[in-house]
């Protein structure tokens, strides 16, 4: 294996293969019900913003109380999104929120979290191009195909 392959990058690249393969059947099979491929973005979508908030965590170094609140916000969004779920706010709404909330966790990530040019690579490699794929999945879906 090559030295300049990131194990990393491949497995958070998967990641986009549920997006992409429900984006395919809604727009070629149609055998998944459309209810079910709008709840399945919704909740993988929140299960990648948790993730993102997370991975500002370190158990191993002291953090500051700001970086720790800020890795635990993804996680009170996730939970109202969920409530606005239940209580059945419109998919489109929804959609909206969360695509705001990528974009706005991408901007500060930038900003604050990925200032060092050696993060910044990892930055333009991964956390963008997979943020953007995500809000255009999410936005694509509320197109009715």
């Amino acid at each position: 294996m090559s030295k300049n392959f990131d194990l990393r990058f491949l497995i958070s690249y998967l990641g986009l293969i549920p997006y992409l393969t429900l984006l395919v059947d809604k727009t070629f099979f149609n055998q998944v019900q459309t209810n079910i491929i709008d709840d399945f973005y919704i909740y993988y979508s929140l299960i990648i913003i948790v993730f993102i908030g997370a991975i500002n965590w370190s158990l191993t170094q002291q953090v500051s109380n700001l970086l720790l609140l800020y890795g635990v916000l993804p996680s009170v969004f996730a939970v109202l999104v969920i409530v606005l779920q239940i209580y059945f706010f419109s998919y489109f709404f929804v959609s909206l929120i969360l695509i705001l909330f990528i974009l706005s966790q991408l901007f500060i990530d930038f900003n604050y979290i990925y200032n060092s040019n050696e993060n910044k690579n990892i930055f333009f490699k991964l956390r963008l191009p997979l943020s953007f794929i995500i809000c255009f999945s999410l936005a694509i879906n509320l197109v009715e195909l």
